[in-house]
């Protein structure tokens, strides 16, 4: 029963950097997809902050 008294951030903590490792993971095995994505995602919000900075 030690894992009940404890805190929920490990375990979140936990969730979160097996998801970090399986991101990385597909990163490695399509690199050039995940890069050109995360560039058209980046691009696109450096467009919408600057519209919104227009307002």
């Amino acid at each position: 029963m030690a894992l009940v008294r404890q805190p929920r951030v490990p375990w979140f903590v936990g969730a979160l950097t097996a998801v970090r490792a399986v991101i990385s993971e597909v990163e490695r095995s399509r690199r050039g997809y995940v890069n050109r994505w995360m560039m058209e995602a980046e691009y696109m919000v450096e467009n919408i902050s600057r519209e919104l900075g227009r307002l």
